[in-house]
């Protein structure tokens, strides 16, 4: 039996028109040419697995809606697929990607299905959910024996071996997900237990800094470059390759190459301080003349307001019939752009220097876990948990 990839682009369409996008969109989201997205759509290109799973996620779908009736025929062509993908990675490294995404499922959905074997179909059709409880246990027990093997550096591996999974990465995983457990939503009776077992998970990676290797970074920009996986404060990122998606995606309209896609909100902008400390608020007069004058440095890391000089030496103008600003289509609702993570040296006018630039998505970085620590200890034992 084979594949009939022509069938799969089919569903990809139908799907992706049901979400009411283009293939631009999908190319753009998943780091692909929108000549491959309309290749695997008509099913002249045989789309492989990595592919597959991201335009699954992009269209908010399950692969085995797009496989459909291929589901038997492609999981021969699929298993060699992920057996090479996975072929120089250690177990404990596998293990730790199952954790990870257990704790995205459980995060969002509580109680799942717990699978730790290959099913058959009818085990699969009669799967039952297992307690959000059982779920987090299971996270940090995987977590607590990655750790104990896997390596606290990569160091004197080849330079693409950055990004690999580490003893700092599981116990990381672990702090996070025992603060998850402990918090309001899955603990209702406030079992300080659990808070003190988020707290012990946390100390972990901060007993043991010097020896892992992390600290905080002395510059807030560092977190959010190109070379951020670089930085100490960084104990995983996700590496996409040296690219402009994420700049089409982000810069405002009306700046050449600019679609726009996430806009912070009001909350977001407001929820940054004055750089003396002191919270902003619109009903003092003097902060509301000035808005965007003498706040958290890191507020201008994050937002693209009004004025400001974005992504070029231009100011942005973003009220209503500004350059970028409604009513031009798609142009932002919220009177803020994205600037955290964006590249702003990246031109897409005709002949610039810098066309590409390399992104890496922190997964986890040192500072949660100290933030961490100090909502479990605060929670654990109060005020006097901070002393």
């Amino acid at each position: 039996m084979e594949v009939d990839y022509k069938a799969i682009g089919q569903r990809i369409k139908i799907a992706r028109i049901k979400k009411g996008v283009t293939q631009e969109t999908v190319a753009d989201l998943i780091d692909i040419t929108p000549a491959h997205m309309s290749n695997v759509e008509t099913g002249k290109t045989k789309v492989s697995l990595p592919t597959l799973i991201a335009i699954a996620n992009a269209l908010s779908v399950s692969v085995d809606t797009l496989l459909c009736d291929n589901v038997i025929a492609s999981k021969i062509v699929f298993e060699k697929e992920a057996k090479d993908i996975f072929s120089d990675c250690d177990e404990y490294e596998v293990r730790f990607l199952r954790a990870f995404f257990y704790f995205e499922l459980v995060k969002r959905y509580q109680n799942v299905p717990l699978i730790e074997k290959v099913l058959t179909l009818q085990e699969a059709n009669n799967v039952e959910q297992a307690s959000s409880d059982v779920i987090f246990k299971f996270i940090i027990s995987e977590c607590t024996e990655a750790a104990k093997v896997l390596p606290a550096t990569y160091a004197g591996y080849k330079e693409k071996e950055t990004g690999r999974i580490t003893k700092g990465a599981a116990l990381a995983l672990k702090a996070r997900a025992a603060l998850y457990a402990a918090s309001r939503l899955f603990n209702p009776n406030g079992d300080k237990d659990k808070w003190i077992a988020a707290a012990e998970a946390a100390y972990e990676i901060i007993g043991d800094q010097t020896a892992l290797g992390y600290g905080l970074d002395k510059s807030f920009s560092n977190l959010f470059g190109p070379e951020n996986n670089k930085s100490k404060e960084v104990i995983l990122a996700r590496p996409t390759g040296s690219n402009n998606s994420f700049e089409a995606a982000n810069f405002p309209m009306g700046v050449k190459g600019g679609k726009t896609s996430t806009c912070p909100t009001e909350n977001l902008a407001s929820a940054f301080e004055m750089k003396t400390g002191v919270p902003f608020d619109w009903n003092d007069e003097n902060m509301r003349k000035n808005p965007y004058e003498k706040r958290d440095p890191r507020f201008y890391m994050t937002i693209v307001h009004n004025n400001m000089k974005w992504p070029a030496d231009k100011n942005v103008e973003i009220w209503e019939g500004g350059v970028n600003g409604l009513p031009l289509p798609n142009a932002t609702s919220t009177g803020y752009y994205l600037c955290k993570y964006v590249n702003k040296s990246i031109s897409f006018e005709p002949g610039a220097p810098t066309a590409n630039a390399h992104h890496n998505w922190v997964l986890f970085r040192y500072a949660e876990v100290l933030l961490n620590y100090a909502e479990a200890m605060v929670n654990a034992y109060g005020e006097n948990g901070l002393e």
